[in-house]
């Protein structure tokens, strides 16, 4: 009992307390309790016990082994771990054996307190703050040591490339013992790295002075590397490694007031490296026959996550693109895709962004696209504002823009497998066209 305005209340004075510990009350037992019933138990910093308790151990009468003069010690109070530290108190092994054994060893006398006693909690407390680095194959772990008397050792669980259980050593988990210094030395194994295939649909949303970059998420990749530089400069500048497959690029350069962008390329590649994925738990010695099977902890600790080895990266997949200011409609800044902007009425409609795409791969890749380029961003604001001065113009522009937005979404969604296919059959549709015309003609001339 810790920490109560009053731990028991109770009418009737005949009630059995017995082998518990009272710690930090302001009042332990209603005074009314008779003293023949108060047996084996801790009376620590409680601002009143109640009964008047006789804590002589030579009075054999009044005595009956109730302790006020000893810290309890507990192992973390703030946690609301109320397991013993030391086995060297009074509030261990001394209770009375009225409650049985004690149910972690199976020895009488048992404890006091919680986890004293036949029926009580047989399961160490969660493991906390593991932690683990790596040198070349080795995994060098810590974590915070159970100061609970009970507890003899712990197991340590994990999987390759899995986060949470089951894990991969479930059956026959490595047993680290109870250690005395750290770190724990844990040797593991590389894996062989998984082909890596570039990554798809690959996306920038502009923003004042950033872009943010998106893409499909890669099979069997750890995570990935997002670089990007001026597209007139040599090197790229590397962000550090991610597993999200988005991330915003900050500290770019907005257009000039005349409209004249700043281009920037961007890459990204997926990358694998071996990593393993450890957890652990606490088990108390169970001290009696048979000696397999320790109790162990129900939770597994927090995971720790570490890399093994260097990783090993797939082909890169590479845009181009600007940072621009974005300001709502009808007020138009000189942004790219003015017109279908003002058409389909946000910036961020999915027609606008496959024409965007479009842009970017198809058109400023050679120099007649970067010239029409040039051409559309100095009469585009004309035409977007001409469209926001007559709005039933749009639907009509939506329509125009139809087989353009078709085209782009074609080119910029579809393998080139899908592209070269349909290609294909539009040649041969042709050709059966002609072919077909020639034979008309021929039959109509006869």
């Amino acid at each position: 009992f810790y920490g109560n305005a009053t731990s028991i209340s109770s009418v009737p004075n005949t009630l059995t307390i017995t082998n518990n510990i009272f710690s930090s009350n302001a009042l332990a037992i209603s005074a009314n309790v008779a003293l023949d019933s108060i047996l084996n138990n801790l009376f620590w910093g409680n601002t009143l016990i109640g009964p008047a308790i006789n804590f002589d151990s030579t009075d054999t009468v009044l005595w009956k082994g109730n302790v006020n003069t000893q810290d309890p010690q507990f192992v973390d109070v703030p946690a609301g771990d109320f397991h013993l530290v030391s086995t060297t108190t009074t509030s261990t092994s001394s209770g009375s054996t009225v409650s049985g054994a004690n149910s972690i060893n199976g020895i009488s006398p048992p404890d006091m307190g919680a986890y004293g006693g036949s029926s009580s909690d047989i399961i160490p407390f969660l493991v906390s703050s593991l932690t683990g680095t790596s040198t070349g194959t080795t995994i060098n772990l810590t974590w915070a040591l159970n100061d609970c008397y009970m507890v003899k050792g712990y197991n340590i669980y994990f999987s390759l490339d899995k986060s949470g259980p089951p894990y991969d050593n479930a059956t026959s988990p490595t047993n680290a013992g109870n250690p005395v210094t750290f770190p724990y030395a844990l040797t593991v194994a590389s894996s062989a790295t998984p082909t890596l295939a570039m990554p798809s649909n690959v996306t920038s949303s502009p923003a004042s002075g950033a872009l943010t970059i998106s893409w499909s998420p890669v099979a069997n990749a750890t995570g990935y590397l997002v670089s990007y530089k001026l597209a007139t400069a040599a090197t790229y500048t590397q962000l550090p490694l991610l597993s999200a497959t988005s991330v915003p690029i900050t500290g770019l350069t907005d257009p000039t007031p005349d409209g004249t962008p700043t281009w920037y390329d961007i890459s990204v590649q997926a990358y694998y490296q071996t990593t393993y994925y450890l957890a652990t738990k606490a088990y108390y010695d169970p001290n009696v026959p048979p000696t397999v099977n320790p109790k162990e902890a129900l939770v597994f600790s927090p995971e720790a996550i570490v890399s093994v080895g260097t990783p090993t990266f797939g082909p890169a997949a590479t845009i181009t693109d600007f940072p621009e200011p974005i300001t709502p409609n009808p007020n138009l800044p000189n942004k790219g895709c003015f017109i279908a902007t003002a058409a389909y009425g946000y910036y961020d409609a999915p027609q606008v962004q496959a024409l965007r795409d479009f842009r970017d791969r198809y058109l400023e890749t050679n120099s007649i696209g970067r010239a029409f380029v040039k051409w559309y961003y100095e009469y585009g604001p004309i035409g977007a504002a001409a469209l926001n001065e007559h709005p039933w113009l749009k639907p009509v522009v939506r329509t125009a823009l139809m087989p353009a937005v078709g085209g782009a979404l074609f080119l910029t969604r579809t393998s080139t497998v899908t592209q070269l296919l349909v290609l294909f059959l539009l040649i041969l549709m042709t050709a059966m066209l002609v072919m077909y015309k020639k034979v008309v003609k021929r039959g109509g001339s006869r």
